[in-house]
C-alpha cells in the first residue's frame, strides 16, 4: 500500500519529469497536461490499492502515445504479473498464439475470445495502459502486458475449442534461447539467429561466430524476435567494411522566456502573433547524425539482415547503420520504430518510470518514431507459412545468396 504523500509525490515527480524531459510534444500538440494532471491527481488522492494506483500511472503515461515511456512497479509483477506461458501476435487481422508453453494450445492458432469477450473487444479496454506509438506497436506489446489479463481465464479459439489458462499455476521457462550460429552451406553461406541483445553474451557470442565464419561468402543474421537490450557497437564494427551513421537526434530544451512565449500565444488575440509564438511553446535541439569511420571489417562479405515487427530499442539501433549505408541487405517486415534513451525515475520503493528525453530521426532527419525501418526486400508471412512452418523470409534470403556466390 501506498499512502497519500507517496502517491502524491510520485505522480507529481512523474509529471514535473514529463515537462522538463519529455521528447515526444511534436505529435501530441493537442494534449493539454495541465487538464491532465488534475483529473488524476483526483483520482490517486481517492484510491488506496497500489495495483490500481500503479493502472492510473500507466494510464496518464500512455496519453503521450510514446513507447520509450514506462512505469514499473516490482510489487505489480510481483503479485500480478505471473506469464500467460503464450504471446499473442495481431497478424493479417487475427490474434494468434505464439510461443506456447500451454498443454493442449498449439502456436498459431487463431485465438477469437476471452472469456467470452470478442479478443479485439478485450485488447481496446486495455490499450489504454499500454505506452506506444500506435497501435501496431500495442499490439506487439499486449501480451508482455500480463498483469492485464485475468488470473484464470478461457481462450475460445477459431476453432471453437476452449482453453483453460490458469497463470497461478505456471512457472516460466526461458524461451529466448542463445545466439546461435550454423553453415548453410558449408564454407559459402552461414546463419546467425541473435533473440536478443540483453546482455553482453548475445553480442560475444555472434562476434565468435562472425570469426568462423569470416571466410563464407555470405552471413545471414535473423534478428526477428529481438526487443533490443545492450547497444552492440563490437559486433556492428566487425560487421562494417564503411563509415556508417546512427541516428539524427533531438532532446528538448527550455528557456523560460521562450516558455513564456509559448504560454502568452494562447491568450494573444492576432492570429498572426499566436502563430509564430507558438514555435516556442516546445524547443528542441537537433543535431545531425554523426559518420562513423571506427570500423573492424572483419567480416568482407556479403549481409542480410532478417527483420520483423518486434525488432525495437537497441536491435532497431543496429539495425539502422546497415540500413543508411548499404552494407546489408535487409528483408522481412518493418521493424517497431521504438528506440531513445529515457530519462529513469527510482523511487526506491520498486516503482520506476522511464520518460522519453530523446527523439530519434533517421539519419537525413526523416520521422522513425513510430514509423519503423523499412526492408529492402518486404516479404509477408502468411498464417499458412507460419502454421507450415515455411520461412519465407529465410528462403528468399538463401536464395538471393546463392545467386550472389554463383
Amino acid at each position: 500500500m501506498l499512502n497519500i504523500e507517496d502517491r502524491i509525490y510520485t505522480f507529481s515527480k512523474i509529471y514535473n519529469s514529463i515537462m522538463t524531459y519529455f521528447s515526444g510534444w511534436q505529435t501530441i500538440s493537442d494534449l493539454n497536461v495541465d487538464e491532465i494532471f488534475k483529473e488524476y491527481l483526483g483520482q490517486i488522492i481517492k484510491v488506496t490499492d497500489r495495483f490500481q494506483f500503479g493502472l492510473l500511472m500507466m494510464e496518464f503515461l500512455a496519453k503521450f502515445r510514446n513507447g520509450n515511456c514506462k512505469y514499473y512497479d516490482s510489487f505489480i509483477i510481483e503479485e500480478y504479473g505471473c506469464e500467460l506461458g503464450f504471446k499473442l501476435s495481431f497478424y493479417d487481422g487475427k490474434w494468434l498464439v505464439r510461443l506456447s508453453q500451454i498443454e493442449g494450445l498449439q502456436n498459431y492458432e487463431v485465438v477469437s475470445e476471452i472469456d467470452g469477450e470478442d479478443i479485439e473487444s478485450f485488447f481496446q479496454r486495455q490499450n489504454k495502459y499500454i505506452c506506444s506509438f500506435n497501435d501496431r506497436e500495442a499490439k506487439t506489446k499486449f501480451s508482455s502486458h500480463s498483469f492485464l489479463f485475468p488470473y484464470k481465464f478461457i481462450l475460445t479459439l477459431g476453432s471453437g475449442k476452449r482453453v483453460t489458462i490458469d497463470r497461478s499455476n505456471f512457472n516460466s521457462q526461458k524461451v529466448k534461447g542463445q545466439t546461435e550460429g550454423i553453415w548453410i552451406k558449408e564454407g559459402e553461406v552461414a546463419y546467425i539467429r541473435i533473440p536478443s541483445f540483453e546482455n553482453k553474451e548475445y553480442e560475444d557470442k555472434a562476434i565468435e561466430f562472425i570469426g568462423l565464419f569470416k571466410e563464407a561468402k555470405s552471413i545471414i543474421i535473423d534478428l526477428r524476435d529481438n526487443e533490443g537490450g545492450l547497444i552492440p557497437y563490437k559486433l556492428i564494427r566487425n560487421l562494417m567494411d564503411r563509415p556508417y551513421r546512427f541516428w539524427s537526434e533531438s532532446t528538448p530544451v527550455s528557456f523560460g522566456l521562450f516558455k513564456n512565449y509559448g504560454e502568452q500565444a494562447f491568450k494573444e488575440e492576432e492570429e498572426s502573433a499566436s502563430s509564430i509564438w507558438r514555435c516556442f511553446e516546445q524547443s528542441s535541439l537537433m543535431w545531425p547524425a554523426f559518420q562513423e569511420n571506427n570500423f573492424n571489417n572483419i567480416y568482407k562479405g556479403k549481409l542480410s539482415l532478417l527483420v520483423d515487427v518486434t525488432c525495437s530499442y537497441n536491435c532497431e539501433d543496429f539495425i539502422i547503420p546497415f540500413k543508411d549505408n548499404k552494407r546489408g541487405t535487409i528483408l522481412g517486415e518493418k521493424t517497431m520504430g521504438c528506440t531513445g534513451f529515457p530519462y529513469k525515475i527510482d523511487f526506491q520503493n520498486g516503482i520506476k518510470v522511464n520518460i522519453s528525453s530523446k527523439k530519434p530521426f533517421f539519419p537525413e532527419g526523416s520521422a522513425f518514431e513510430g514509423v519503423g525501418i523499412s526492408p529492402d526486400i518486404g516479404i509477408h508471412l502468411t498464417i499458412e507459412d507460419l502454421k507450415a512452418s515455411r520461412d519465407a523470409v529465410l528462403m528468399e534470403a538463401i536464395r538471393m545468396t546463392s545467386m550472389f556466390i554463383r
